[in-house]
Formats: C-alpha cells, structure tokens, sequence
C-alpha cells in the first residue's frame, strides 16, 4: 500500500471516529476498502495450529526469523505463553506460542507498520507461518527433544544457557543440577523419562503457584 493511500485511510477513520462513533466505523472501513484487502490488513493476528511440540516450534520460530533476516529485540514467556519481538525494516513482529498439548502449538503473528502501527501486515505474518512449517520439517527428533528439555529446564528455573535443541555443556549441568535436586541418579542423559520428571515437576508448580494455600497443607 503507498503512503499516500495510507495517509488517505487514517484520514477517513479520524474521520469516521470522529461524526459515527465506534461500532459503525468497522461497518464504515470495511466498506471504504472493499476490493482492497483492507478490512484483512486491520484484523491483527494471524494465526496457525501446528502438531508439534511447543520447544521445536520455538526452535523452528527463531530459526524462520533469522532466516527471513528479522532481528529478535525479546523473548521471554508470560504465564503459559511465549512471546517473541522481533524488528524488520519498517516492520514490527510480535509472535506467541501457546502449547495446545504435548504435541500441538498454536502460533499467533502480529506484523505491523512502524509508521502506521495501527495498520497490520498480515501478508508477511502468513508468509512468516508458512517458513516456520518449513522450519519445522527440517528439525531431526533429536532436536524437538532437546528442546523440549531446554524449555522445561528453563519453567523451572534451571539455565540451560538457552533453548537452540543442542545438547551442549549448559544443558548437561542443568540437567545433572535438576536431577542431583530431586533424588534422580545423575547421568546428565536426555531420555523419555528426565521429559516425563520435568512435565511432572512443572505440573507440580503450576498447580503450587495457583493454589499456595492449599498447598501449605499438603
């Protein structure tokens, strides 16, 4: 879209906000875009449900962004979400993974202008889902595990030095600190049962977190 049309469009909305008040200006803009795409590019999130786990499709998240050379500002989760910000020129991304089950993760895409924050890009946050299934189909079963381990360790305060599905010297110590921790013979290994303990464990504080009461009783 040019600037010029851009600059055309606010002035219709102000315009509208302005003489129709907010719930006929939806009505209003779809309208005035009709043909154009517009209505689509106000809508915000676009979303995709993917049938991995949510550490791989972090992995394959990043990995898309650097691809696509869009720059990560922050990461960090927010209750049972994760949330990724990233620049590119006259761009801003926001993306969240949210873990539908063990094997499924639901990814949300904001793309807006910088210049006109309001107007959302949902052309490039489709073309972002779409690299990220790419992404995802190149990650080995290895990868998908260590990551899985990697997040869970880092859920539970442990520092793994990072979520990249790579088994290096930070995730061993994690993982040997985690088990030394909880009674576990210490062999630093990443296998079916260190993911059920750390599921388990994760659990266990999810639940001590919502309910610190009744979990003083115990």
């Amino acid at each position: 879209m040019g600037q010029l049309q851009s600059v055309k469009i606010v002035f219709a909305l102000i315009c509208l906000l302005a003489l129709e008040g907010c719930a006929s200006v939806a009505l209003s803009i779809a309208g005035l875009a009709a043909g154009k795409g517009i209505d689509h590019t106000l809508s915000g999130t676009v979303e995709r449900t993917f049938a991995s786990p949510v550490a791989g499709t972090y992995l394959a998240t990043l990995q898309t962004l650097k691809r696509m050379g869009m720059t990560v500002e922050n990461s960090e989760q927010q209750d049972s979400v994760w949330k990724i910000d990233a620049v590119a020129e006259k761009r801003k991304i926001q993306i969240e993974l949210e873990a539908l089950s063990d094997l499924s993760t639901q990814v949300g895409v904001v793309v807006s202008q910088s210049d006109f924050v309001f107007f959302k890009d949902s052309s490039t946050g489709i073309g972002i889902l779409d690299q990220i299934s790419v992404d995802l189909s190149g990650l080995t079963v290895d990868r998908h595990r260590f990551a899985t381990v990697q997040m869970l360790l880092v859920e539970l305060g442990y520092d793994p030095g990072g979520i990249d599905g790579l088994k290096g010297k930070n995730t061993r110590n994690a993982i040997l600190r985690f088990q030394r921790e909880h009674a576990i013979q210490p062999d630093g290994d990443i296998d079916r049962e260190l993911i059920a303990m750390l599921r388990h464990q994760k659990a266990a504080l999810e639940i001590a977190t919502k309910n610190p009461e009744e979990e003083k009783l115990r």
